[in-house]
């Protein structure tokens, strides 16, 4: 996959996960998110959706 594909996917990843983490962590979890875990959390998630969309193919003839 072209390198930015790859940043498009991670940061439309990344971004919604680390602005959820900052303003509804509190709600969700019962106390404020810190920045940086925010930040570690965007990145892990981005990083995992780029391996799996790397790793799988999903062609028709794939049977569930």
């Amino acid at each position: 996959m072209e390198k930015h594909l790859k940043f498009l996917i991670a940061a439309a990843v990344s971004i919604p996960v680390f602005v959820e983490l900052r303003t509804f962590g509190g709600m969700l979890l019962g106390y404020e998110v810190s920045l940086p875990v925010s930040v570690v959390v965007g990145i892990v998630v981005a990083a995992l959706v780029v391996l799996v969309d790397e790793n799988v193919s999903f062609d028709r003839s794939m049977s569930l």
